[in-house]
Parts: structure tokens; C-alpha cells; sequence
């Protein structure tokens, strides 16, 4: 998939070697990927600077408590970043949950097939992400042409 940045992903878990896994294999599948970690949703909620995340990874053991607020911070830092919940609960009411509450995807770390299920949903929300900031792009650039276009 052909980009003109590194992608960056912020992977928010407490779970060192579940980190560790999720990157190995994030950066075979989007070689010169940027990774992020935070062990916290405290530590996610105290950065400030603006994000270019693609792809925002949340362990929902790290955010019991505080999601719903950590969500809607994300989202107002990273707009066109999709939302990951990685959980240990697989049934449909925890997704439901889920998706009510502004994430973009829910997924099983209980799957038997979750580090394979992860990198191409992964891939799908990047591409996403990609599609969002360049229409973005183009709807700032469109109006200004138009006005240039005009006569005096």
C-alpha cells in the first residue's frame, strides 16, 4: 500500500509482552510503521501535541472505567483515526457495547485467530484513514480554487 508518511498507530495496553506481539507484527505487515505506546489511559489522556495516528489499538482492561471519555478525546486529536477495542469478552453484547460507544472495531483477543484477524482489519481502517484525510484535503483545496476561478 503505497503512502507518501509512515503510518503511526498508538497501541494503548498495560500488557507489555500483548504490546510487544501487536508491534512485531503491525511492522511485518507496514514495514517503517510508527508505533506508540501508552500504558495508560491516564498517560494516553495527558498528550497534548497534535497526532497523525492512522490506528488507535485500546486494550479495554487499560480503559475499564474511563472509556467513554477516552474515546471522544481520541477522536477530537486524531479525527480520521480508527478505533480498535481489543478485548477479552466475545460475545455480541460486549460488541454492541463497543460500537455504541464510538469505536470502529471490536476484537476477541480470545480468537483463535486474533494477530491475523488484527493486521487486516488493521489494514482496512488505515486505508480508511488514508481515504478520510485526502478528501479532507481536497474539500480545503476546492473552495479556494473556486474563489481563484471567480472574477473580480
Amino acid at each position: 500500500m503505497p503512502q507518501s508518511e509512515p503510518i503511526t498507530i498508538l497501541i494503548i495496553s498495560e500488557q507489555a509482552e500483548s504490546i510487544k506481539l501487536i508491534t512485531i507484527g503491525l511492522r511485518g505487515f507496514f514495514p517503517g510503521c510508527f508505533v506508540e505506546v501508552a500504558y495508560s489511559a491516564e498517560e494516553a489522556s495527558m498528550w497534548t501535541r497534535p497526532n497523525k495516528w492512522a490506528l488507535i489499538l485500546i486494550d479495554e482492561e487499560c480503559v475499564a472505567g474511563s472509556q467513554s471519555s477516552l474515546y471522544g478525546e481520541l477522536k477530537s486529536r486524531a479525527p480520521h483515526a480508527a478505533t480498535l477495542l481489543l478485548s477479552d469478552r466475545s460475545e455480541s453484547s460486549s460488541a454492541l457495547q463497543a460500537l455504541q460507544a464510538d469505536v470502529d472495531l471490536f476484537l476477541s483477543k480470545k480468537s483463535p485467530a486474533f494477530l491475523t484477524e488484527l493486521l487486516f482489519c488493521a489494514r482496512e481502517a488505515i486505508e480508511k484513514h488514508q481515504m478520510k484525510a485526502a478528501l479532507d484535503h481536497s474539500q480545503q483545496r476546492y473552495p479556494r480554487r473556486i474563489d481563484a476561478l471567480r472574477p473580480p
